[in-house]
């Protein structure tokens, strides 16, 4: 049992030192977390509809019908835009991206079009016409209002794992982030995360974490689980049970209470609070207790001694 104690130790003490201190948390920014977590609630799910709301046989009539016009009939801009969307529903995305330029020509400031553009051209699958798109997004001198887009952006290249634009992303759009919305800045988040450098990760999160309200439920469950959990990597487990006391006292969600109160548990194990971590009744924790009742009866009887430090060092 003894060499059980010390094995697990070994392997705990390991994890504490390769860990790099994570940025101070301050009263601020738990209030700022806290506000989003009462407010994270699951939105309800609404059914999408087609973006044209009509069958590929009224489609094709329609098509026909564009074609046949001459060079002097009068298309609007509204004209172009839902021909464009017949198209697309036909699986024809060139003709219809063709078309939404030519309405965006009418409408040169109305940013809504790139987002439809974006959207006809991850449709397609093909990867030249995504990134025509977004080249004319990025090349844009000023982004804001383009957030949306800029989203879709993100997600369409992490779901290809095109690397090599996502990395252009990236760098295009890191020097403006004060002047977005904070969309774009949870996705260098993610990216940091994913890379492992969890004290870049952490440095964006804070950034937008008063204005997380903003994010759609997904976002906001990504933050909220995200910030402890890189402070625990960290070893910042003082800032970290700040957050999970949070979560254990005031998440409506029954699986994320529970890991909380799970994590804490495990921080009063590592920092010594072996009374805490032992009591606690949690699920999948056998393992944790047992070590803990075992150094917390160390501390008890051989602390004077110095036993407890043996085993905790």
């Amino acid at each position: 049992m003894l060499y059980r104690f010390m094995l697990i130790l070994t392997i705990i003490a390991i994890t504490v030192t390769s860990s790099v201190l994570a940025n101070s948390v301050n009263d601020e920014n738990l209030n700022a977390y806290l506000t989003l977590l009462k407010n994270s609630k699951e939105e309800p799910k609404y059914r999408q509809e087609s973006i044209t709301e009509i069958d590929l046989i009224s489609a094709v009539k329609l098509i026909d019908k564009f074609e046949c016009l001459n060079s002097n009939s009068e298309i609007t801009r509204s004209d172009y835009i839902s021909y464009a969307e017949f198209y697309a529903t036909l699986g024809e995305y060139a003709n219809s991206l063709q078309l939404l330029k030519s309405a965006h020509k009418n409408t040169p400031e109305d940013t809504s079009l790139f987002y439809k553009m974006l959207e006809i051209s991850a449709a397609s699958n093909d990867s030249t016409l995504f990134v025509e798109q977004v080249l004319n997004i990025t090349g844009r001198r000023n982004l804001a209002g383009m957030e949306s887009s800029i989203d879709l952006v993100f997600k369409e290249l992490i779901k290809r794992k095109d690397d090599k634009n996502l990395k252009f992303i990236l760098n295009k759009t890191a020097s403006r982030l004060n002047k977005l919305g904070p969309v774009v800045e949870y996705w260098h988040a993610v990216t940091d995360y994913s890379a492992g450098d969890y004290d870049g990760s952490l440095t964006h999160v804070i950034n937008i974490v008063k204005e997380a309200g903003k994010l759609n439920y997904e976002y906001k469950q990504w933050i909220i689980n995200a910030i402890p959990k890189m402070l625990f990597l960290q070893s910042d487990y003082k800032s970290a049970q700040s957050y999970y006391q949070l979560i254990a006292i005031n998440s409506d969600d029954d699986f994320t209470k529970k890991n909380a109160i799970k994590m804490i548990a495990r921080i009063n194990l590592l920092t010594g609070n072996y009374g805490a971590a032992a009591t606690e009744k949690i699920a999948n924790f056998a393992v944790e207790q047992e070590l803990a009742r075992g150094l917390l009866k160390l501390e008890e009887n051989g602390v004077s001694y110095g036993i407890d430090n043996l085993y905790r060092n």
